[in-house]
Order: structure tokens, then sequence, then C-alpha cells
């Protein structure tokens, strides 16, 4: 066979101008005839190829995609994901609603798969990653809404990372009191630059050391009942004017008003027991000590027995009231108000 002259090369368009001309001049109609054209070829191609043939190429596929993000800078990535979001976006957005539920179903059919064949531990980070991803999530949400936030207290949500939360250490040392104090704190709080002096708190006494150690059998159940002793040893009574509350038990309530601590007589009345401060001054140690398990059930008396001559010997409080008592052995008090130190214009 004779050989055919080759023409110079410049004399040959190549393909791809050619395409590129055809491209540039065809209809929208055409442009989505041969796009659909060549989906229907690669399915066709997909649906014919076994499974081998089908992953060598995807797994290189894979192999290269893995070594470019390796290698890429942090623009290019950013740039990358940014592309991919938006070719994300804009395919959703054109998909009809048999596109969608196909996706999705889709989506079903691959996670079950997945998760058909991960094995325990597989399974385990999985979940953990979600619950991690979920509690991000519920952070990110409570960071753009804060109002009223202290009354829905959630420990899980991190606040001080929240951009407007910013508190800082407590490292401002008030130099009157040492007292570690925030930077935005007002000076003088802890304690009005100076002014107020708290005396230093003394070593409890022995016998209390040893119920709060937590060491022995008899430490073991105060600290369990640490509320119900403290109840037996209360001195006043918390009262308000109103309380707003609903019916049922409450752990909490309202209080609207004024607020105050009553500290009623000192000696109950002859048909009423003792309560409160008046317990103190019962005057006889063992009955004291039953009307103080009568009042308080869940007590070790012996415990009680204990306390009680702890506070008798070490609270001041205490002391100064039954001094009182003692300065005042009658029932009956006479009060004379003298004319020449009345205040002017009354007592008239």
């Amino acid at each position: 066979m004779p050989k055919r002259k080759r023409k110079s090369i410049g004399q040959i368009p190549t393909k791809a101008k050619k395409i590129k001309l055809l491209r540039a001049n065809e209809t929208n109609a055409q442009r989505q005839q041969r796009l659909q054209a060549m989906k229907d070829r690669d399915k066709t191609s997909r649906a014919d190829e076994s499974e081998d043939k089908r992953d060598r190429p995807l797994q290189k596929m894979r192999e290269q995609a893995s070594i470019l993000r390796t290698n890429e800078s942090e623009n290019k990535r950013e740039h990358r994901l940014q592309r991919v979001r938006e070719q994300v976006s804009t395919s959703r957005v054109t998909e009809s609603v048999d596109q969608r539920e196909h996706r999705l179903q889709n989506i079903r059919e691959q996670a079950s798969t997945s998760r058909a064949a991960e094995s325990e531990n597989q399974r385990e980070h999985r979940l953990q990653l979600k619950r991690i991803q979920s509690i991000k999530s519920r952070v990110t949400q409570s960071h753009s809404k804060l109002c009223l936030e202290g009354f829905h207290y959630d420990p899980r949500k991190e606040y001080s990372k929240h951009e407007k939360v910013i508190i800082g250490g407590m490292n401002q040392i008030c130099k009157y009191c040492s007292a570690k104090n925030y930077k935005c704190e007002p000076p003088g709080m802890c304690c009005c630059s100076g002014k107020v002096r708290l005396p230093a708190l003394g070593t409890p006494p022995d016998l209390l050391l040893s119920y709060m150690s937590g060491t022995t059998s008899e430490s073991k159940h105060f600290l369990k009942n640490i509320r119900r002793y403290n109840s037996c040893f209360q001195m006043t009574s918390f009262g308000a004017s109103s309380i707003v509350g609903r019916s049922g038990f409450e752990t909490t309530f309202k209080v609207q008003g004024q607020i105050y601590r009553k500290a009623g007589s000192l000696l109950p009345l002859p048909s009423e027991n003792a309560k409160f401060l008046q317990t103190y001054f019962i005057g006889d140690e063992e009955k004291e000590v039953n009307q103080r398990c009568e009042n308080i059930s869940g007590v070790r008396r012996d415990i009680v027995l204990h306390l009680q001559r702890m506070f008798h010997e070490n609270n001041q409080l205490i002391k100064t009231f039954k001094t009182a008592l003692e300065d005042m052995p009658s029932d009956e008090c006479k009060v004379v108000i003298r004319a020449d130190k009345r205040s002017v214009g009354e007592h008239e």
C-alpha cells in the first residue's frame, strides 16, 4: 500500500480545537442532549464492568486525591471546599423531587451497608463522634443566645468559649485583704477598700474535726446526714411576708416582699414544746437531747449529745443569751419612762 502524504502540522486542526469550536456554537438544548448522552454511556459502561475493574480506577482516584490533599496549602484547601459547597448547593437547588428522593435513598443504603460491616470498635467510635458533634452543635446554638441563659444552665455547654464571655483569670489581688478578684470587678467589692475586716477563722474543736474527717463510721453517718444535724441546732426560722408557689412539694420557691429571719422568745409558752433557739435553754441536758431528736428524725442520740455539749462550751451567742436569762430571773418586768428624758412632742 502506498504511503499517504502527510500534511504539515500547522494545517491539521487538532481534535481539541474542533471540539471547542463545536461546543462554542452548540445551543443549550444540544448541550443538554450531549451531556445526557455522556451520562447514559457512562452509566452503561459502569453497569457492564466487573467489580475488580471498577475498584481499580476508584482506588487509584482515591490515592491520587489523598496525595493532592496532603500537599495542598490551607488556601487551596479552603478554595476547594468552597467550590464543593457551591457545586452541592447548585445541584440541590436544581434537582427534582424524584432526584432528591433517589439521592437520599442512596445515602441511607450506603449508611446501612457501612454500619452492617463495621466492627464493635468502629461502631463505638462513630457513636462517640456523633455525641461530640451533638454537644458542639448545642454549644453553638446556645452561644447565639445568652439572654436568660443563667436560668437554664447546662454544665455540658462551654460558656467560656463564647466570644462575648471575657472573664479572664482571678489575678487581681486586693492590697487590703488579699482577695482574688476578676479584672472587671469593681474595686472594693471584697472589703470596701479595707473598711471591713473579718477576724481569722479559728481551728474547729477536735470533736467537729473528727466528725468531718470521713474516716470513722460515726463520721460517715454524720456527713451523710449533715443537713439533719444542721437542722437539729438551728436557732432561727425563715419567714417572708408572701411566698409565691404552687401546690405540692417544691425544691425551690419564690419570695415576694421582705425576707427576714425570726428569733422568737427564748422560752416557749407553757403549752408548747421548745423549738429553734428555745431548745438551748431547756436547762436539762437529757431533756434537751430528747427534744432535738424528737424534732428531727434520723439522727443518732450520742452524736446529738456530743454536738450539744460542744455548742454550749464554744458558741458565744448561746453564752450571751444564757447570761441574759440568768440576769433576769423574774418573768415580770417594769418599764419606766422618765418625763424629763422624753423627746419633744412625745409622751404627752
